[in-house]
């Protein structure tokens, strides 16, 4: 009797993830042809440097220990990535349309991430209208919380440092059950503090929304969303 709701980034996600966001939304419409599909958007640039925080190193290559790179070379390789870039993956006109053709486009609900933070009233009615649910229960589960608090600065200092060192450490000690448990506690305890600021140039940014602009343009006119008052646009 109540509403079954399943949530995961990786849905959309093409970093740790299987990269074809085609196939795995015929794989939702396969499993559930009669869903509604839930998809908040966050503007481009503060979601990239969203990412750009949680993993500060070259995003062509995720997995090896490397050296961190500047934000704005991070972008500029990123682009250059023809594999699992991510910034070519928050097109999100490209990713609402193809949703809206396999689902029906009154089957996907379009929501901005910003309106959750400045206006929880209007997104928690939004939202509820669109789900069917009552907005005064949304609009209290969603009031005061944030469960991702991101990565802190004292973190990614020390995520620098030790991939810097990482290449000097013997195996036996990488691989160490108590270290690694030890290690974790560290982790835990790092990364609570304030937030890495990232600091990005002015001809990143300009790049950045030269390429989502367009875009951006025909969603929020196609889907009734005030992008230009969140500055996913910029003109």
């Amino acid at each position: 009797e109540k509403l079954n709701m399943f949530s995961n980034e990786r849905f959309s996600s093409v970093l740790f993830a299987h990269k074809d966001r085609a196939e795995k939304a015929k794989r939702i419409k396969q499993l559930f042809p009669d869903a509604k599909i839930v998809i908040i958007l966050r503007k481009q640039i503060d979601i990239i440097k969203s990412q750009y925080r949680d993993h500060p190193f070259d995003p062509r290559n995720l997995y090896s220990n490397q050296k961190s790179v500047s934000i704005d070379e991070w972008v500029e390789r990123d682009f250059k990535n023809y594999d699992i870039s991510f910034v070519k993956s928050i097109e999100y006109y490209k990713i609402v349309k193809y949703y809206s053709e396999l689902f029906g486009k009154e089957n996907v609900g379009v929501f901005l991430f910003e309106e959750l933070v400045n206006d929880l009233e209007l997104f928690s009615k939004k939202i509820s209208n669109f789900l069917d649910i009552d907005e005064l229960e949304t609009y209290n589960l969603l009031n005061s919380k944030h469960e991702n608090d991101g990565v802190s600065q004292n973190f990614n200092t020390y995520r620098k440092f030790r991939t810097q060192l990482s290449s000097f450490i013997p195996n036996e000690i990488k691989h160490n059950g108590i270290l690694k448990s030890l290690e974790q506690q560290l982790f835990q305890k790092l990364k609570k503090g304030k937030k890495q600021k990232v600091n990005m140039s002015g001809d990143t940014k300009e790049k950045i929304y030269s390429y989502y602009n367009e875009q951006n343009k025909k969603l929020a006119k196609e889907y009734s969303l005030e992008l230009r008052k969140y500055e996913y646009i910029n003109e």
